[in-house]
């Protein structure tokens, strides 16, 4: 697992099924995975409920991560 946002949950079972735990908050996310647990963390609207207690600086590196992985998704598809 390379993502950064893997720092910040905990993998668990449940039901023999993948849930990610917040490490900041009780805040559970069964469906969507970890892009949407990324989501979350950088307080993107519409895609998650925002959380306000996710630290600022931890808020920006997703942003800045979800930002960098739309732009190389962009390049790859302009071939």
């Amino acid at each position: 697992k390379t993502d950064i946002v893997w720092g910040h949950c905990k993998l668990l079972k449940e039901n023999e099924k993948s849930i990610i735990l917040s490490i900041y908050c009780d805040k559970v996310i069964r469906e969507g995975g970890i892009n949407r647990f990324k989501s979350y963390l950088a307080g993107e609207k519409g895609q998650v409920e925002q959380y306000k207690k996710v630290p600022t600086d931890i808020r920006f590196q997703m942003k800045q991560n979800i930002n960098e992985c739309n732009s190389k998704k962009r390049k790859i598809q302009k071939g």
